[in-house]
């Protein structure tokens, strides 16, 4: 898996990920057979009908929609890992490149704990107010 990674501000940071055909060849599969397993055609019994028949029956950009739904989170996680960012919020992803067949590349942006620098606080003086409760 290939990371490039693209600091936009000391906030925030961008990690464009390729994720590899083999990876998403796997999740293109699962993906096929969650959408097989609901779908139905005459002849056959609910979720029994055979991968190169039901191939026939389904959208692949709905497929390769799904897939990509499969494989981004787990490719996310491998990335922060593998650049060692610790992400503050969840981040917003944008996929690049959407093949049937072949690699994916998404671009994740991810929001970083914020980073302070105290002034000087040492040796500050400041008045101290008598408050008085009355009835």
């Amino acid at each position: 898996m290939q990371v490039t990674k693209e600091v936009l501000d000391p906030c925030q940071v961008a990690l464009t990920i390729t994720v590899p055909s083999d990876t998403f060849a796997a999740a293109t599969k699962r993906a096929m057979n969650q959408a097989s397993a609901n779908l139905q055609l005459p002849g056959f019994r609910k979720g029994k009908v055979p991968q190169h028949i039901a191939k026939n029956y389904l959208d692949p950009n709905k497929l390769a929609q799904r897939a990509a739904e499969l494989s981004v989170p787990d490719a996310y996680q491998e990335a922060i890992t593998q650049e060692a960012i610790e992400p503050w919020a969840d981040p917003n992803f944008e996929v690049l490149e959407l093949p049937e067949d072949g690699t994916l590349v998404f671009k994740a942006t991810v929001p970083l704990r914020p980073q302070i620098t105290l002034g000087p606080y040492k040796g500050l003086e400041f008045e101290k107010r008598n408050l008085v409760i009355r009835d």
